[in-house]
């Protein structure tokens, strides 16, 4: 029987291992780690995703690398990280305008 005989767990551990890896990868490289589209941002993760509608944003933090994006009712950091050089400058001028746009509407 199958049970009975001994056998190294550690190989089909690995095989489970590369396995997921795998559908990481595939995942990670046919979905962008964030979209905008219709004024919507959306932070895909393999398991759960976040939106955001631009519009609502009310203030914007920097620290450390990651953007931190509240509105009254929620907030979405974004890592800074997995993000491509090119789409990372358009993403900062997209949050400047915001930014600026925050700003007219709300003086400090």
């Amino acid at each position: 029987m199958f049970f009975l005989e001994r056998h190294s767990w550690t190989g089909y551990f690995y095989l489970a291992m590369g396995i997921f890896l795998l559908i990481f990868y595939i995942f990670y490289t046919e979905k962008q780690y964030l979209t905008i589209k219709n004024g919507i941002l959306t932070k895909n993760d393999m398991f759960l995703s976040k939106s955001i509608p631009l519009r609502d944003i009310k203030k914007i933090k920097y620290f450390a690398g990651d953007y931190t994006l509240i509105t009254d009712h929620k907030k979405l950091t974004i890592e800074t990280d997995p993000i491509d050089k090119n789409s990372l400058e358009t993403f900062k001028a997209i949050l400047n305008e915001l930014d600026a746009e925050m700003k007219v509407i709300k003086p400090n």
